[in-house]
């Protein structure tokens, strides 16, 4: 089967088919990056919070 695009290129079925796995795996692998710069934030954070506890608790001792 054969598609035309915008710019009346053919493009085959299973190269398309091909192209699109290869996008939905780069988004998957850009989704997971995020995601791990989201925990590292959270991380850094819940550091951040944690350091700031123990310093209140000190100041009351």
């Amino acid at each position: 089967m054969l598609i035309k695009d915008e710019h009346r290129q053919v493009l085959r079925l299973p190269n398309l088919i091909s192209a699109h796995i290869k996008i939905m795996e780069l988004w998957t692998i850009r989704a997971e990056l995020a995601k791990a710069r989201d925990d590292e934030k959270a991380e850094l954070l819940a550091r951040g919070k944690a350091k700031e506890y123990r310093e209140y608790w000190m100041r009351l001792r």
